[in-house]
């Protein structure tokens, strides 16, 4: 699956891949500056009204889900929920709606909506306390943060198949410590 974070880069997938529709998601910047197409542009609903590409989802990042307060993580949940709202005003499906990394989907339950992409609690960086389990499953791990999906009412449980080797334990303790320490 393919991002696309802006108008050109979603005709270029257009242009190049040949017969076969592209799979993608959007990537929507919600505040961090960083990468994607900005919540409130008028082109992220022009994207979605394009032949050829067969959009799967939409995505955000927080810049900052790790802090005390919701002020941020939930004046950009608020942008995200406010472009996917643009796309469905203009009589677009949004596809799955994924927003929390693994830091928001445990501190704000509000922010898991259809799924959860999971990064540093895979390698253990977050504190037990924070209340997921970890636990081998077919082909992969299956992540368990409590709670329900907002949408689907169901267990939030992400399963992760690893697309890369696993960490050594001096790879892991490099995370749960923090690499600039």
């Amino acid at each position: 699956i393919l991002t696309v974070s802006d108008m050109e880069n979603a005709k270029f997938y257009l242009e190049n891949c040949g017969e076969s529709k592209p799979r993608v998601h959007i990537k929507v910047d919600v505040g961090m500056s960083r990468f994607g197409i900005r919540w409130n542009d008028p082109a992220l609903t022009q994207i979605y009204g394009l032949e050829g590409l067969q959009i799967e989802g939409i995505y955000g990042h927080f810049s900052k889900s790790f802090e005390k307060k919701y002020d941020l993580t939930g004046k950009q949940l608020a942008r995200f929920l406010l472009a996917i709202k643009a796309i469905e005003d203009a009589g677009f499906t949004p596809g799955i709606r994924h927003m929390a990394n693994s830091c928001a989907a445990l501190r704000f339950p509000q922010t898991r909506l259809d799924a959860v992409r999971v990064g540093s609690a895979l390698v253990g960086a977050l504190l037990a306390e924070a209340g997921y389990t970890i636990r081998p499953a077919e082909g992969g791990y299956l992540l368990t943060c409590g709670g329900t999906c907002d949408r689907t009412k169901r267990p939030l449980a992400c399963r992760i198949f690893p697309l890369f080797p696993i960490l050594t334990e001096e790879e892991k303790s490099y995370y749960r410590r923090g690499k600039n320490s």
